[in-house]
């Protein structure tokens, strides 16, 4: 942990797209590191899960085991539960970022002494209520998609403010969600920019990342056509999806860092935090 930028200060547009590269540039191993850690191996259960399950209802479990039969008739199950595996993996990763950016603000404004590392017990207090969030703010965007186009991509870049305002302010669900709509007034157009460049960037990493897993897949199906495909064929392919994850990580880290960044921002053009902290460090010297 060795940022020595300033959280918590007023950027424009392009402060916050360049922070948000530094930012990264200086805690990556750190942020990468704990990822690898705790989500990414829900990542490989989840992939593991669906490759097995594809591979036997393929192969018509001749000579299968009984787990392995047990696998592939759940069908349907296996793959809602290798997807599960990995929607949990990627609110771990959410998690592990939103965690670091705010031990190392809260050092910064001098809530805590010593920056925290990040353990089991810290992303335990959290899962659950990013993932009971994400749900609530998907049925909301859906619906405001259902009603019109418009309110659909407005509520969705009003909502992109929903963790770092969680993680930051300590809220719940509710009042993150409240803060979310406070904070982004006037700044909606900002916001939004932030969110389109970073997601570009991002969205090209993931397709870099995702060409091994295309062209394993495209070969899989020709090779599927002449006859079954090998246990061990299936077996790479999987693996190429985990680059796939890693790539969808990555953006998710990028994305993360900005809007951290951005509500930061406007979380100092509204209440004045860190000039407060500053003169009160001041007026104690």
């Amino acid at each position: 942990m060795k940022t020595n930028i300033e959280l918590q200060k007023r950027r424009s547009v392009s402060e916050v797209i360049s922070d948000t590269f530094t930012f990264l540039s200086m805690e990556w191993k750190y942020i990468f590191t704990q990822i690898a850690k705790y989500a990414l191996p829900f990542y490989f259960i989840g992939i593991l899960i669906m490759a097995f399950s594809g591979f036997y209802n393929q192969a018509g479990m001749n000579g299968a085991h009984m787990y392995q039969k047990l696998l592939a008739r759940g069908g349907i199950a296996s793959l809602f539960l290798g997807a599960f595996m990995m929607f949990i993996g990627t609110c771990v990763c959410l998690v592990v970022v939103n965690l670091h950016i705010k031990n190392i603000h809260h050092f910064q404004i001098g809530k805590i002494i010593k920056q925290e590392e990040i353990s089991w017990n810290s992303i335990g207090n959290y899962v659950g209520k990013v993932l009971g969030g994400y749900i609530l703010i998907g049925i909301l965007v859906v619906l405001g998609f259902l009603l019109l186009i418009i309110p659909g991509i407005y509520l969705a870049i009003v909502f992109t403010l929903f963790l770092p305002i969680m993680f930051l302010t300590d809220s719940s669900i509710g009042e993150s969600i409240s803060m979310s709509f406070n904070y982004i007034k006037s700044h909606w157009w900002e916001t939004f920019a932030i969110v389109f460049v970073v997601g570009i960037v991002g969205s090209i990493i993931s397709f870099f990342t995702q060409i091994p897993y295309t062209a394993f897949i495209f070969v899989k199906g020709i090779m599927g056509s002449f006859g079954n495909v090998s246990f061990s064929f299936t077996l790479i392919v999987a693996l190429t999806q985990i680059l796939t994850a890693i790539g969808k990580m990555f953006a998710l880290v990028l994305s993360s860092i900005a809007v951290a960044l951005q509500f930061l921002s406007l979380k100092e053009m509204k209440d004045g935090d860190s000039l407060l902290n500053k003169i009160e460090q001041a007026d104690e010297l």
